[in-house]
């Protein structure tokens, strides 16, 4: 049997964010047309603001999508949720953790929604007999705390953490966790991600995830957003040719994104060009029609670009992006890259 996964859709209403609803949709239309017949949502369907469910629940009653049963735990934003509020019988809220089987060949599934000041490890610990000596999957809301990801940037704290200690104390079969909006996969734990970007911080093609219970594999699907955000930053440097230099940089980037045609036209992109150059109008003007096609969420900033008019200055610079370029380390996510490395040479180099 194969399970989609989904999380942190934070539903409000269809006038408010319609983008939000039609993400949902389309993760049903593709669920039918593969022939999957379970959702599992790992908190924060619903976003803090909303309390009537009416247009959400309409939609599952609609008569093609009956046949798919909707298994959701409560996040942090929507802790109050419960079956009470939903007529469609197709919806199963679980405010109180469980263990359930829904594929009966296959492994149980935990289901642990959001609980303030309690770990997830304690939850799982209330279970303990239940999934002694079997196969499970962990589906809960909260922190993973060796993964190595940004925390949500819009919540300061920690929220149900789950650790290593945790997994290799309990050994779930599997782990999907929902309230970080990142797509982020390490090992057994899987964080689908929110659906459709909230907003132009949450970046790149949003997806879901299909979980195979008879062969345990996860496949990630690509959602089919009218909007896909990026947020980009470029370094222009003071060469010969800053022109053809920066195209190059800015066709780098959008190859960079693998999208298809169709995906480009849905692009919502904000970008900055830190560096320095000897004519900032005309890079201005570059960066306009090399990105001619995309939708831009806000002009170009080109506030942190110096001005490169001492050409005596410009060996310098190239000497240090050789030496720049040369460097082979293996950089962690959290460590400065190549084009940090530049921008602060450049800052010393032009003043700050």
């Amino acid at each position: 049997m194969k399970i989609a996964i989904t999380a942190d859709v934070h539903l409000t209403s269809r006038e408010l964010h319609p983008q939000r609803f039609q993400a949902i949709e389309n993760i049903l239309d593709q669920m039918l047309a593969r022939q999957v017949s379970h959702l599992v949502v790992a908190g924060d369907l619903f976003d803090a603001s909303l309390h009537n469910y009416a247009e959400f629940d309409s939609l599952c009653q609609r008569e093609e999508l009956r046949q798919i049963c909707l298994h959701i735990i409560p996040g942090n934003h929507d802790d109050t949720i419960a079956n009470k509020h939903f007529l469609a019988p197709n919806v199963r809220i679980y405010s109180q953790a469980k263990f359930a089987q829904i594929d009966s060949q296959g492994p149980g599934f935990l289901f642990i929604p959001y609980q303030k000041d309690k770990s997830m490890g304690a939850a799982i610990a209330d279970f303990v007999d239940e999934i002694h000596a079997q196969s499970w999957i962990l589906v809960g809301h909260g922190d993973w705390s060796d993964g190595l990801f940004s925390a949500n940037p819009y919540e300061a704290g920690v929220y149900m953490p789950l650790s290593r200690k945790d997994l290799a104390r309990f050994e779930p079969a599997g782990v999907f966790l929902g309230h970080i909006h990142i797509p982020f996969h390490k090992g057994k734990v899987y964080y689908p991600g929110s659906p459709c970007g909230l907003n132009i911080n949450e970046t790149g093609q949003r997806r879901f995830l299909i979980y195979d219970t008879s062969t345990s594999e996860v496949e990630s699907v690509p959602i089919s957003n009218q909007e896909i955000f990026f947020d980009e930053t470029i370094v222009i440097l003071p060469v010969e040719d800053e022109k053809e230099f920066l195209i190059s940089r800015v066709m780098a980037m959008i190859s960079g994104w693998g999208l298809s045609q169709d995906e480009l036209d849905r692009v919502c992109l904000r970008i900055k060009v830190k560096g320095a150059s000897a004519d900032k109008s005309a890079i201005a003007q570059v960066l306009h029609r090399s990105l001619k096609g995309i939708r831009l969420y806000s002009d170009p900033d080109l506030s942190e670009v110096y001005n490169a008019g001492d050409q005596a200055r410009s060996p310098i610079v190239e000497a240090v992006r050789m030496r720049v370029e040369e460097f082979e380390w293996l950089r962690h996510p959290d460590e400065p890259s190549k084009d940090d490395l530049l921008i602060e040479t450049l800052a010393i180099i032009y003043g700050r």
